[in-house]
């Protein structure tokens, strides 16, 4: 009997000691909680500051922050750009093109129509050279010629004359995205009045950064988008 109330002490001496490290634990981690979530916010404060006074404010998608560089418009201002698309842009801002938007577009299941990602250009380099004839020639160099579909805007074929410009951009949009849901190890370049565009399907960003050359970004190093909403 003395054995087993001895034992019986022992475990209430044990049980006891357990129950109060895990009150001090539980203590400890809500104060480390409470501390994380005050540090998180001034963060995210000081982000969203950054962000109201760079180009581009109201970023949706996660993202990174680059320094626009000398030569381009707003050069040496802050931008947000997608983080997807953080190394495709710096590659195509040290071949000297402007840029002029990007998105990382929308993947989709089978058979639905997907959004593709797409950089957009200025008509002229940095060094006021013919930026079209110089993104053929990367393109042509780094995924060959049978992989690049070319979307000329600009040159609306005659049975299309008679449509307005919406139901034309409504065929050309369908074109594109029908392009891209039977080769998505494809790129395409849209050519418009206004600007030309390098676009290419989400779901296949490794195969692009293998032929270009760079690597993909460090996702845990990125921001969340939305932040001047929350």
């Amino acid at each position: 009997m003395k054995i087993i109330r001895k034992l019986i002490l022992i475990y209430s001496i044990l049980f006891i000691l357990y129950l109060r490290l895990t009150i001090y634990m539980s203590q400890e981690f809500i104060e480390y909680e409470k501390k994380y979530k005050i540090c998180k916010n001034k963060f995210y404060e000081l982000i969203k500051k950054r962000l109201k006074n760079s180009i581009y404010p109201t970023q949706v998608n996660d993202f990174f922050f680059l320094t626009i560089p000398k030569g381009h418009p707003n050069e040496d201002r802050e931008i947000p750009v997608d983080y997807l698309l953080k190394n495709i842009v710096l590659f195509f801002w040290e071949n000297k093109f402007i840029t002029l938007g990007w998105n990382e577009g929308l993947e989709c299941r089978v058979d639905e129509i997907c959004v593709p990602a797409f950089i957009s250009f200025e008509s002229k380099l940095v060094n006021g050279k013919n930026a079209l004839s110089r993104l053929k020639n990367i393109l042509r160099d780094r995924f060959g010629k049978d992989n690049i579909f070319i979307l000329d805007e600009t040159k609306r074929p005659k049975k299309y004359e008679k449509k307005s410009l919406i139901e034309y951009t409504k065929i050309l949009l369908k074109g594109e995205r029908d392009f891209f849901n039977k080769n998505p190890k494809k790129v395409l370049i849209n050519i418009s009045e206004k600007h030309i565009a390098f676009c290419f399907r989400i779901m296949s960003l490794n195969w692009v950064n293998e032929k270009l050359g760079i690597d993909m970004p460090p996702i845990e190093d990125r921001y969340p988008g939305n932040l001047l909403s929350v």
